[in-house]
């Protein structure tokens, strides 16, 4: 909901996403172990992390505005 000035608010302390550290390649056990390998994990982290850094910076924008 939007506050009575319509004006969209932000909380002061919003960090900066964290990117996902990437696994060593011995990290890998090369098993084939499909969505559980930890490649696969940081893949899913890192799309994560880049929607979350992406929704940052507009929020960042839209607060020197």
């Amino acid at each position: 909901m939007l506050p009575l000035d319509n004006q969209l608010t932000f909380p002061e302390d919003d960090p900066e996403p964290t990117a996902p550290i990437e696994p060593e390649f011995e990290s890998c056990c090369g098993s084939g172990c499909g969505e559980s390998c930890v490649f696969d994990i940081y893949y899913v982290l890192r799309a994560q992390y880049l929607a979350d850094y992406a929704a940052w910076q507009a929020r960042q924008a839209a607060r020197k505005e």
